[in-house]
């Protein structure tokens, strides 16, 4: 089922109803990672394309009869994103900001600064 869910975002993207995050301008845009159970969005932060993922997760929840744990979920921002539009977006997907992730199957999930 999770290869649904990742069609239709892949779908939605190429239909430019939702944005991935571009790592560099030689690489495509990416909108999502699937792990197990697990799924990691990577957003444009604009509340029209936060709405729109919401749509999509509630459309697969409802075919899949899955639904979210919203006590496990959470969003991380840039650190240039206004205050303003962080709230906006956390209250649309109904879920709070992390402040860090920690660890992700034992591998740090925070990247930035120097690795050495």
């Amino acid at each position: 089922m999770a290869n649904v869910l990742s069609m239709m975002l892949k779908r939605e993207m190429e239909n430019g109803s939702i944005k991935g995050i571009t790592l560099n301008r030689f690489c495509p845009s990416l909108s999502h990672q699937l792990f197990a159970n697990d799924l990691i969005l990577f957003l444009e932060g604009k509340l029209v394309k936060c709405q729109n993922v919401t749509i999509i997760i509630n459309q697969y929840c409802f075919v899949s009869r899955q639904a979210i744990n919203l006590n496990k979920s959470g969003m991380l921002f840039s650190k240039d994103c206004p205050r303003e539009l962080r709230s906006n977006l956390t209250k649309e997907m109904r879920v709070p900001t992390l402040g860090k992730l920690g660890k992700y199957l034992r591998i740090p999930s925070d990247w930035g600064g120097s690795k050495k």
